[in-house]
């Protein structure tokens, strides 16, 4: 069973959107969010490029069997008029059932970034 929970906090006219979604099966799930908030929205890593896990609005990841994986956004919208939920789980399958594609390993990774010592020999 996959399951979501999220909340919503304003501060400074910006609305915080975040969410916990737990995979209680046994298999590695590939999980797929979609979000309901209308109008724009920023996405982790806001500066001009998107976290690997959001395209179009929807956030698609990898959570391993029985655990959790946090994701979260922000809008300009009210609260109050978000929609109530403002996230739904629009897909799940096994992990192992989908050939993997470039956008589908990014996705899986939680945080990646090059070996320190990979950029001292870079200089």
């Amino acid at each position: 069973m996959i399951e979501l929970d999220w909340e919503t906090d304003r501060t400074e006219g910006v609305t915080l959107i975040s969410a916990i979604v737990t995979n209680a099966l046994t298999t590695p799930q590939i999980v797929r969010i979609e979000n309901r908030v209308d109008g724009p929205l920023w996405t982790p890593n806001g500066d001009r490029r998107s976290a690997p896990e959001w395209s179009d609005g929807c956030w698609e990841g990898l959570v391993e069997p029985n655990r959790r994986r946090g994701l979260g956004f922000a809008s300009l919208k009210d609260p109050a008029a978000i929609a109530d939920p403002p996230l739904a789980v629009t897909d799940t399958h096994r992990a192992s059932d989908r050939v993997s594609e470039p956008t589908d390993v990014l996705a899986s990774m939680a945080d990646w970034r090059p070996p320190l010592d990979s950029l001292d020999r870079v200089r």
